[in-house]
């Protein structure tokens, strides 16, 4: 894993010689203790900056999150029938389990106070 400044620094090696083997010397002297990028390394970093304009990389969402719909959709078909199975459930409502099951997570539900 390189970081920001290296990345910067392989970029500018490769626009100046578009080398891959000049770009590995210019590292190694630039930065004598750090292991060198490989050709594929440099060129998927070239890839990358040409496709985005930049070498920041991407930005990763952590968990994707409910949509306030579904949690509602969820919460009024438990209050329905709360004795449904959750694979039942998902089905009627048309989304995944592992979706049904965090919305339910989220409400904090407890299907057994709506059976009394």
């Amino acid at each position: 894993m390189f970081s920001q400044e290296q990345i910067i620094a392989i970029g500018k090696f490769y626009f100046a010689t578009k080398s891959h083997s000049r770009v590995i010397n210019a590292f190694r002297q630039k930065y004598p203790g750090e292991t060198a990028p490989n050709a594929s390394k440099i060129t998927l970093l070239v890839q990358r900056f040409r496709a985005a304009g930049s070498v920041a990389g991407r930005k990763r969402s952590d968990r994707s999150s409910l949509v306030k719909m579904k949690v509602t959709d969820v919460e009024t078909a438990l209050q329905r029938s709360p004795m449904k199975i959750s694979r039942k459930l998902t089905v009627q409502l048309g989304m995944s389990q592992s979706t049904a099951w965090r919305a339910e997570l989220e409400l904090t539900f407890d299907r057994l106070k709506y059976t009394l």
